[in-house]
């Protein structure tokens, strides 16, 4: 019996623990594509000021997209294992499951929102290149 405690306990300690790590995924999810637009604003705004910089700014702010969409893969693919252990962990406290995952009402719009900042800045490299 005491043992039963104890899985129910380590159980129960694993399932805050992920519920943690859920919310601190999704929490740099939805914050990364607002620091990435503010930093693509920031600095074509002051590349603007320096017209020579304009061009390299624009596609080093593109490349710091793609990482940042490789930074935003990867919080999401570890929130879905962690969704994916919820569900067992209730599945073996016999709980309803409460964890969901659906990437389209968070993942994907924010995603999109750095998608539009590298197309933005690789916009911005090749009118400046052809001098429209």
């Amino acid at each position: 019996m005491s043992e039963d405690k104890e899985l129910y306990a380590s159980l129960r300690t694993q399932l805050s623990e992920l519920n943690g790590r859920i919310r601190a995924h999704m929490a740099a999810m939805w914050q990364m594509p607002f620091a990435y637009i503010g930093l693509v604003a920031l600095s074509l705004s002051l590349a603007d000021a320096h017209p020579r910089l304009l061009r390299q700014a624009s596609v080093a702010l593109a490349l710091v997209g793609i990482f940042a969409l490789w930074a935003m893969a990867g919080w999401l693919e570890a929130a879905h294992r962690a969704v994916d252990h919820i569900n067992m962990i209730e599945d073996g406290l016999a709980l309803q499951r409460t964890a969901k995952k659906n990437p389209f009402m968070h993942a994907v719009p924010h995603m999109l929102v750095v998608v539009l900042g590298i197309i933005a800045s690789l916009l911005i490299a090749v009118c400046k290149r052809s001098g429209a």
